[in-house]
């Protein structure tokens, strides 16, 4: 009888030890990342507001890191999901390698991971930025080796926008700022770092407010458009011009549309402040060829967004504001960068662009993933060098070999090569010789109003 009984207690603690593991898998499932193993975006935001609470009883402070990894669609377009996904496990290990104890890396979505940093010293505000700072550069370092995949590399880096804050602000408004950061870290270039501080008396929920304040900027008349010249390389002959948006907020601050660009995209207000830039530019050509006369741009070339590409009224926007103010399609020229061409749907529409006669220019001209086989059906007809390739020219070796092989690249393709970034006589001499058609850069004109360009142009 006592062994009957012993027997029963072990088979009802065994069964309590299974249904305990069984539970307690089932939680690490909820909230954990079923492909890398960290934890989940639900996770996360439990641990950051715990962490925030913690701060504030103690006069922490809190850092969020939001990275995304740069051109990753490309490396699944290129080598499929499956070489993607080994990538995203590989990167998530090197990440987890850099951390302290208390710190939390977890994947976000997709190509996206968050860290969040708790218990900073409450020092200056100087002192912690560069603190976390020497955070995000241990992260780039573990980034900064190739991913071996059997017998080929993959090279990884990853764009990062930082928020601290030593301030009672709530989970989602200091992960949303550090989103922010980290688009406008993208649009620098790769592996580059933002940082907004709510230590240094920046408002709080600065995203949100930008959100806010844009949705009334173009009613409240602060966007402007601002152009910057581009010249003929040979005879430094004006031919075009970029038209650049520039948001002057209330109290002075000007934003460049790096800056926000993204948050309108986000927020569903790309389509219409693209028409009114549309409309702006066209306008402003129309003004410069009765002013001006032969003495005008022949083109001024607008950027585009994906979203607005993809849109059903780009194609009447643009119709209607050329014919409005009497100028030839050709004069209004669309420039898109590298990444958008992945999409078989732009492709699309690019095509049906130039037929109608916009000159078409890709923009960042060799940062992106095309393939081959992409750069041949395209229907441009400008490329932009990257102003990466640009820097350091003429000394560095390595950046003259990469423009030579982007110039014979682009020759083959029957591409006019933009090169921006020009800021020395010398880069420009070089880039001359070397034979780029066309430069643009602060050597020779920076961006500015209509009338500042108007008056130094006229006769």
């Amino acid at each position: 009888m006592l062994a009957d009984v012993a027997v029963s207690y072990l088979v009802m603690a065994r069964d309590r030890d299974a249904a305990a593991s069984a539970q307690q898998a089932l939680a690490h499932r909820v909230t954990h990342d079923d492909l890398t193993g960290l934890p989940n975006r639900a996770l996360l935001f439990d641990r950051l507001e715990h962490a925030l609470l913690a701060g504030t009883r103690r006069g922490t402070g809190v850092a969020v890191v939001f990275l995304d990894l740069d051109l990753f669609k490309g490396i699944n377009d290129t080598f499929g999901h499956a070489v993607g996904d080994q990538v995203l496990v590989q990167v998530a290990d090197r990440l987890v390698g850099t951390l302290r104890g208390d710190d939390t890396l977890a994947r976000f979505a997709g190509d996206e991971f968050v860290l969040v940093c708790e218990g900073l010293p409450h020092e200056p505000p100087d002192a912690l930025a560069r603190r976390v700072r020497a955070v995000t550069d241990r992260l780039q370092q573990a980034l900064a080796q190739p991913v071996r995949l059997g017998p080929a590399d993959v090279v990884v880096s990853a764009s990062m926008g930082v928020a601290i804050t030593t301030d009672p602000l709530t989970a989602q408004e200091l992960l949303s700022d550090a989103d922010t950061a980290m688009y406008a870290a993208k649009q620098q270039g790769r592996a580059q770092v933002r940082v907004r501080d709510h230590t240094a008396a920046h408002p709080l929920g600065y995203a949100r407010q930008l959100e806010r304040d844009l949705a009334r900027a173009l009613d409240n008349h602060e966007l402007h458009v601002h152009y910057q010249p581009i010249v003929r390389a040979s005879d430094r002959r004006l031919v075009a011009v970029e038209a650049l948006l520039r948001w002057e907020r209330p109290g002075g601050e000007v934003l460049p549309a790096a800056a926000f660009i993204d948050i309108a995209v986000n927020c569903g207000l790309i389509t219409g402040i693209g028409q009114w830039v549309v409309q702006q530019t066209c306008g402003q050509m129309a003004g410069w060829q009765r002013e001006l006369g032969d003495r005008a741009p022949a083109t001024a070339f607008v950027n585009l967004s994906a979203r607005e590409l993809t849109s059903g009224t780009l194609l009447s926007t643009l119709s209607h504001a050329v014919a409005q103010h009497g100028l030839r399609p050709e004069q209004i020229g669309l420039e898109v960068v590298e990444d958008h061409l992945a999409d078989p749907a732009i492709i699309g529409r690019l095509e049906e662009l130039r037929l109608r006669g916009h000159p078409l220019s890709i923009d960042d001209f060799g940062t992106g993933y095309s393939s081959l086989s992409r750069l041949l059906d395209l229907p441009a007809e400008h490329a932009k060098i990257d102003r990466s390739f640009v820097a350091g020219l003429p000394e560095d070796r390595r950046r003259t070999r990469v423009i030579d092989g982007i110039l014979v690249m682009a020759d083959s393709l029957d591409l006019q090569v933009v090169a921006e970034g020009v800021e020395t006589a010398d880069q420009a001499h070089y880039l001359t010789q070397a034979g780029c058609q066309l430069l643009q850069g602060y050597h020779l004109g920076r961006p500015e109003s209509a009338h500042e360009l108007t008056a130094a142009w006229r006769p």
